[in-house]
């Protein structure tokens, strides 16, 4: 992996700061598998996991952002990346199995704004990317045991996030809510079962989209003069939406979870 970057940065103002940048990133990976079956006195080569393979992938990436300070208690952060990504996956048996050109702007707003010296606010909008891994993407096989273990998808697409979210300070009282939509969702270890050759086949895919609602508080608790607390309750909602069979399926899931830190003095 090659990888080369510059940045720039300049306060124009005191109330504008610009910054920019560039990245570049060439990755290579070689994958040589060889799976054999002694049968008798002989060593039988199985076309299903054997396999040799090359990736490669070039990342182009540029960015502006800016942070202005509107005045005392407004400010934002804007900014936008644009990323390029040119992706080739070849196989000895199949020749070239992915070619994939991508291209997308990714922008991100921050705001915010003290409405008094105990209240403040945060408001945020985020786009991101998340790639398939190597391990993701290569036909290689990682056994568990004779019939079953983890293998590469050639066809993993990268995943799109959309990103909302609202924090609201009181005192020393936290209160967020965020709201994400990602197309395309990465999803680990889903099961294949081959019938004929009773093997089962763990590999990342892709779903249709998964949306994510959740909500935080955070709040103190002091109990005596030696004895403290901070607590946060979150909770998420969680909707996936992937395809089983060819049919559309939904999955509805609900977290909540509570932490808290406990702080004493012991006197001694």
């Amino acid at each position: 992996i090659l990888v080369g970057k510059v940045d720039y940065n300049k306060q124009v103002n005191d109330n504008f700061r610009l910054e920019l940048g560039a990245k570049v990133v060439n990755s290579a990976f070689e994958n040589d598998v060889i799976v054999e079956t002694l049968e008798g006195t002989n060593w039988i080569q199985d076309p299903f996991l054997t396999s040799s393979s090359e990736l490669s992938e070039q990342i182009l990436a540029g960015y502006i952002s800016t942070d202005w300070k509107f005045d005392a208690k407004t400010s934002a952060k804007i900014g936008l990346r644009y990323e390029y990504s040119d992706s080739k996956l070849d196989t000895e048996t199949e020749g070239r199995v992915v070619d994939r050109q991508f291209g997308q702007f990714f922008p991100s707003v921050f705001l915010s704004h003290k409405f008094s010296d105990q209240l403040g606010s945060n408001l945020s909008y985020s786009r991101r990317i998340t790639r398939p891994t190597f391990r993701e993407m290569a036909p290689f096989v990682y056994f568990l045991d004779p019939n079953t273990f983890f293998s590469g998808n050639t066809a993993l697409q990268p995943a799109l996030t959309d990103a909302v979210k609202l924090d609201l300070n009181y005192k020393s009282i936290f209160f967020s809510v965020e709201y994400a939509v990602q197309d395309s969702a990465i999803a680990r270890f889903q099961q294949r079962f081959d019938p004929v050759t009773q093997r089962l086949v763990l590999a990342s895919e892709n779903l249709k989209n998964t949306k994510t609602l959740s909500f935080t508080i955070g709040f103190p608790l002091q109990i005596t003069d030696w004895w403290n607390m901070r607590t946060n309750a979150i909770y998420y909602r969680q909707e996936n939406n992937g395809y089983l069979d060819t049919q559309l399926t939904q999955i509805k899931q609900n977290y909540f979870h509570f932490l808290s830190n406990i702080n004493y003095k012991i006197f001694l």
